[in-house]
């Protein structure tokens, strides 16, 4: 994915991305924590992830105005070679991101059929 279309966009991106890299190893590690010291806390996370599912339920997705613009962003442009080319990096960032979500839960002790229905939760809202 173009991550940056042009000079101007290249060093908010860079930081954002650099910011939601801490952000998720902070996460995980912090769980790590809580996780090797309370195992049973496991359960109580992963129904705090489905309830959040639940009650998002009515959310499709993400925001239509939010898709349009990564899709832009994602190539650079709007023509309908640039769109096409731009909604498949989207999906691909959003399975990347679902496979990354996966493998951190199964890190911290979940089982694979339960990070998987962890990140499913997540994956719905682009989260």
């Amino acid at each position: 994915m173009k991550r940056a279309p042009d000079p101007a966009t290249k060093v908010p991106i860079r930081l954002a991305h650099r910011d939601e890299a801490r952000h998720a190893a902070f996460g995980t590690a912090h769980l790590r924590y809580v996780l090797e010291r309370e195992p049973e806390k496991r359960i109580q996370l992963a129904s705090a992830v489905e309830r959040r599912g639940q009650m998002l339920a009515s959310i499709s997705g993400i925001s239509p105005y939010v898709h349009d613009a990564l899709i832009v962003l994602a190539d650079g442009g709007v023509t309908p070679d640039q769109v096409r080319l731009g909604a498949k990096q989207v999906y691909q960032l959003q399975q990347d991101m679902d496979r990354t979500r996966r493998e951190r839960l199964q890190n911290l002790g979940f089982g694979p059929e339960a990070a998987i229905r962890a990140s499913a939760f997540h994956t719905r809202n682009f989260m």
